[in-house]
């Protein structure tokens, strides 16, 4: 879903493979040995031109000395910031209120902007190469959903407003199922979401992120507020997303040991904006 439903034209010659772009309006050409990249697959021609096509592999999100100032106050709300997330892992993070967690996540998918220091995707720099922010998927603190629509109204709708304009209907409506029953929401298919628990409203929130099918997925205090019960629920979806290849970076509140059980590494910020652990 990060490139079109149909969106390239692969011909095979004798010792050689064309690929022709569709809406870019490009070919090009690639002899035996060669790779591409397109979306989150990765095209191998080896020396026999056989045509292989697997999913990309060591997608890594790196953080250089990354400075993010207060809009106002012109005050650091991080500073010197470096880390890398690999895709796969599962990164909790914690810290005191006004240690820059949320900022932090804003930052990475530039919904607010870096004074100083480089982020970058696969080695791209996101603000040399703003197309990679796609793989990047960002769940809100606060809830997203329509309330007057139902469950899978809200993911349909989400489908078709994000979702490559030439997706089959039966494609789109296939992708709604498909996370529905991912997010376990088979029986709330047909509620109004300002009529689901919150936990459940949670899980549609996620849901709807990975219409796109990002690489990695930043959640912002999306426990805030939820049972133990149903953080426990989040958590899971998380680490099988996680399991799935997909980088987790997840501000959290109060864990329970459970949590951490859950997560590869765990990230403590402290006031100012600082790494502490």
């Amino acid at each position: 879903p990060q490139v079109a439903w149909h969106a390239v034209e692969i011909k095979s010659y004798v010792y050689k493979w064309e690929v022709h772009f569709i809406h870019a309006r490009k070919t090009v050409k690639f002899a035996g040995g060669s790779r591409i990249r397109i979306g989150p697959y990765q095209l191998e021609f080896d020396s026999n031109s056989q045509l292989t096509v697997q999913a990309a592999s060591n997608d890594r999100l790196t953080l250089r000395n990354v400075d993010v100032l207060h809009p106002n106050k012109k005050y650091p709300l991080i500073r010197a910031l470096s880390l890398a997330v690999q895709a796969g892992e599962f990164m909790g993070i914690i810290g005191p209120s006004g240690a820059g967690k949320s900022t932090l996540l804003k930052a990475i998918r530039a919904i607010i902007p870096i004074q100083s220091g480089q982020i970058s995707l696969s080695d791209q720099d996101t603000r040399i190469h703003p197309d990679s922010l796609k793989e990047i998927g960002f769940v809100p603190q606060d809830d997203v959903v329509i309330p007057e629509l139902t469950v899978a109204e809200n993911l349909r709708f989400a489908a078709r407003l994000r979702l490559p304009a030439d997706w089959p209907a039966a494609a789109i409506e296939q992708k709604v199922t498909t996370l529905i029953q991912a997010m376990n929401l088979d029986e709330q298919r047909h509620n109004y979401c300002g009529n689901i628990s919150g936990g459940q409203r949670k899980r549609v929130n996620l849901a709807l992120e990975m219409m796109l099918e990002p690489t990695f997925l930043l959640a912002d205090e999306v426990c805030s507020g939820l049972s133990s019960l149903d953080t426990d629920n989040i958590l899971q979806h998380l680490r099988r997303i996680a399991d799935s290849g997909k980088g987790i970076m997840l501000t959290i509140h109060s864990p329970d040991i459970e949590a951490f059980d859950l997560m590869d590494t765990l990230l403590v910020l402290d006031t100012g904006g600082f790494i502490a652990y």
